[in-house]
């Protein structure tokens, strides 16, 4: 994804950074447009109150599964529904929810009320408040400094509506809130054909399909250096990636599920139970969210320059490869799987590792060049758009581009899309025929799902989505917090609804 569209968003006292869609953009269905192909076409099947689901929508996340079904997960809850006409089938509850603002607060002033010093996300800035406001109470409670504030609202069940009382400019107002939910990492892990698996932070629960009964419930202890240092003068936590936070999903095997706890922990859970068959902790935190590739679990070391090897099944440590030498000396910047192999992405260079009977190569690139990859391509942007044989490593084309920051690349479907201050750039990554679009002051970002590439664009309260593949164009006026496309669908959830499209019908 673009990023343009990873929000820096922040909790009552914490921030993390995630990717989450089009999260907060100013939007809603206003109508839908298609110069498309026949059988291109994205046609309306279905839409519901999005209240029907939560009333905390800046939360909510949605997974298409298979068989038909839409998972949605939120504040506190489970929900699936069918994904021809919205039937909810089943609902299951998770508590350890927690109530916030998504506000920043001084920490250092004290009696006289607290000083809001930065408005971070939906509920504040939906009730009208602004950085500079003095908050002296919220509901039945006083607020004369911060604690008293955190105290009275990180108990509330998020969703419930609460006056405020605040100064502006010395003058005396009131507003209502409906409180959010605190940020948590909600993350659907997998499914196979009867189950799926989700986490709450570092609680994971495995449900049946078809009526969600729960199967089991597993805390898991997280490592110690996943636990967040509280910046006291500011009230807030250090930024970590989001994969770092809580439990993330590496991959499944016949019986095991691999997830990663914080950046320091492997884990290959048992599928039928839900209990840990075996445990990983890296010598030195991992760069990013490890790979299951042919049963094994690859992952990269932040300092050593070493690649590690884990059987999947066992956890059975395998084998380690030094980089040093390798053109790699630099920092360490990403781990991604490629046909074939996996490259290694550092500040000053690329590596390719290719599987036996390929041969690996390794490229010199300036430290601002982003990269990105598909099946046979590997793309970069610095001065150029570049694309390279993954085989070889040799340039088959490269495009000019103009001497402004890069603020994106992204690749799929044989397309490649880079995003600069100026323009978006698309092109074939087969031919290198390309389009070049003037970014203008109204343009947003591109995302990349489904196969397809989307431009968005904003206007006052309007935004449009462009497919490139399928030359289509949806309008949204009011407020879009969910933006999902994949497995032939289109979720989108507006703050009053949530409309399912099918390409295709």
């Amino acid at each position: 994804m673009s990023s343009s569209f990873q929000k820096n968003v922040g909790v009552f006292c914490g921030r993390e950074n995630i990717a989450a869609g089009i999260r907060a953009v100013t939007l809603a269905w206003i109508l839908f447009s298609s110069s498309s192909a026949a059988g291109n076409d994205w046609k309306e099947k279905f839409r519901i109150p999005v209240h029907e689901i939560t009333s905390v929508v800046e939360a909510l996340q949605v997974k298409v599964g298979t068989a038909g079904r839409l998972y949605f997960i939120g504040p506190g809850l489970i929900e699936c529904r069918e994904a021809v006409n919205g039937q909810r089938l089943w609902r299951q509850e998770v508590g350890g929810e927690k109530g916030w603002l998504g506000i920043y607060l001084d920490t250092a002033q004290r009696g006289g009320g607290v000083l809001i010093k930065e408005i971070i996300d939906w509920p504040a800035r939906k009730a009208g408040l602004r950085t500079g406001d003095v908050i002296t109470k919220i509901g039945e409670h006083q607020t004369p400094h911060g604690m008293a504030l955190i105290q009275a609202v990180k108990d509330l069940e998020p969703g419930v509506r609460l006056s405020v009382e605040y100064q502006r400019e010395e003058k005396q107002a009131f507003t209502e809130v409906s409180i959010g939910a605190r940020k948590r990492p909600r993350r659907f892990l997998g499914e196979d054909a009867q189950y799926i698996y989700l986490s709450f932070d570092f609680q994971v629960l495995s449900l049946e399909k078809k009526s969600g009964r729960q199967r089991w419930n597993v805390l898991l202890e997280p490592p110690p250096e996943t636990q967040p240092e509280v910046l006291m003068t500011g009230t807030k936590f250090v930024p970590t990636p989001a994969w770092d936070e809580g439990i993330t999903a590496i991959g499944m095997t016949e019986e095991r599920l691999i997830v990663a706890l914080g950046g320091h922990r492997l884990m290959g859970i048992e599928l039928k139970t839900g209990q840990p068959i075996w445990s990983h902790d890296s010598r030195t935190a991992m760069v990013e969210l490890p790979l299951l590739r042919k049963q094994e679990i690859i992952f990269l070391k932040e300092v050593g320059h070493t690649i590690g090897y884990l059987d999947a099944n066992t956890g059975q440590h395998k084998k380690e490869l030094k980089l040093d030498g390798a053109g790699l000396t630099a920092v360490f910047k990403s781990l991604q799987q490629v046909e074939g192999g996996i490259a290694v992405v550092g500040e000053k260079s690329i590596r390719v590792l290719l599987d036996e009977g390929g041969q690996s190569w390794s490229r010199s690139v300036s430290k601002d060049t982003l990269f990105s990859s598909t099946v046979r391509w590997i793309l970069l942007a610095h001065e150029k758009l570049e694309c390279l044989d993954l085989a070889t490593g040799e340039q088959v084309w490269s495009h000019d581009l103009r001497p402004s920051e890069k603020k994106g690349l992204v690749c799929i479907g044989g397309k490649a899309g880079v995003e600069t201050e100026e323009e978006f750039l698309i092109a074939d990554c087969p031919t290198g025929k390309s389009s070049s679009t003037n970014r203008g002051r109204n343009s947003i970002g591109i995302i990349a799902a489904n196969e397809d590439l989307w431009l968005c664009s904003r206007q006052d309260a309007q935004t449009t989505v462009n497919s490139i593949k399928g030359n289509q164009k949806i309008t949204f006026e009011g407020h879009l917090f969910l933006f999902q496309a994949s497995h032939g669908l289109l979720v989108t959830a507006t703050d009053t609804e949530l409309i399912v499209m099918r390409r295709g019908d």
